[in-house]
């Protein structure tokens, strides 16, 4: 009987708890230290490898309070969100300020994606594979975007730097057709639309001074 006991609790599903504490259906990872917050992935079951612990439309809050004390949302943390294909939304906080490696990779449910300028860093893979998604937003304070954010995101025609921009950097994505570039951008980066086939005209206003090696290659 011991042994048929044993079997069978080896065959349930592995839960682990991955995080501190969770407020409003986010979990968070807590830095007492800072009183920062970041954002991380809840209940994982790592037989299935699924995340499903967010669904539908997630607005994540500038603030977050646990025991009295008030942390700031700042981050969200690698594969936070990954695989949640039943997420169609997703809205920052203007305290966010880094974005993880592939936070969203393979959040196929997205629609649109708006950076805002809060935000200084997107890590690598953070969208990458996100194949609902037609739009993308970079807000103004986006000092840079690693390799393969927005890889294979092969759907996103549109693709809008926020007023307040100074540069157009490269996001990574090829299949943009649309292009909005604000009367703040003085520099159009190295490689910025790369590879952009289907892109058939652009308009470049008479801010920008300089245009980068490979900004149209391809």
């Amino acid at each position: 009987m011991k042994t048929l006991f044993l079997s069978l609790l080896f065959m349930l599903p592995v839960m682990v708890q991955a995080y501190d504490v969770k407020v409003d259906g986010i979990y968070y990872n807590l830095d007492k230290a800072s009183k920062t917050a970041t954002v991380t992935k809840g209940d994982v079951n790592y037989e299935t490898n699924e995340l499903e612990s967010y669904k539908g439309n997630v607005a994540i809050p500038e603030h977050v309070k646990v025991d009295g004390v008030t942390y700031v949302v700042d981050k969200v943390d690698e594969w936070a969100f990954y695989a949640n294909r039943n997420l169609t939304a997703i809205t920052f906080p203007n305290t966010m300020k880094t974005i993880g490696e592939s936070a969203f990779f393979e959040c196929s449910g997205l629609k649109q994606v708006v950076i805002p300028n809060s935000v200084e860093y997107i890590a690598e893979y953070a969208f990458n594979n996100c194949s609902g998604l037609t739009s993308v937003t970079i807000g103004s304070g986006v000092k840079d975007i690693a390799p393969y954010s927005f890889g294979y995101c092969e759907n996103v025609t549109k693709l809008i730097y926020a007023e307040g921009c100074t540069q157009a950097v490269n996001t990574g994505l090829t299949t943009l057709t649309s292009v909005s570039i604000p009367n703040s951008v003085t520099c159009i980066a190295d490689s910025a639309f790369y590879d952009n086939m289907s892109l058939t005209s652009i308009t470049i206003p008479e801010s920008v001074t300089s245009i980068g090696d490979y900004a149209f290659a391809s």
